[in-house]
């Protein structure tokens, strides 16, 4: 059983690409998963994008920053494996 972390700061270019990514390979093993996305405040559309997707979504009331984004990640996820990613299309599923 898997939690992948995925913190969004203004990736809207690129978060649906990722999240389906990850979901399919995810998809593909036998083990329960979840996508955790914490989105730190953006000013674009990604958390609205975020939001129709097969994540569980959580919104930093204020823009903390990436590594404050992966502990509140870490901290919401479900399952003791802990995968985590960017959302910016750098690590390929």
């Amino acid at each position: 059983m898997y939690s992948l972390v995925l913190p969004v700061y203004n990736e809207e270019r690129s978060v649906e690409a990722i999240v389906t990514e990850y979901h399919a390979a995810l998809s593909s093993l036998p083990y329960a998963f979840e996508i955790v996305a914490v989105d730190d405040c953006s000013s674009d559309t990604s958390a609205e994008i975020l939001e129709r997707l097969p994540v569980r979504l959580i919104r930093n009331d204020v823009n903390y920053g990436y590594g404050k984004s992966l502990k509140n990640g870490i901290a919401a996820a479900r399952f003791d494996h802990i995968i985590i990613t960017d959302s910016d299309n750098t690590y390929p599923a």
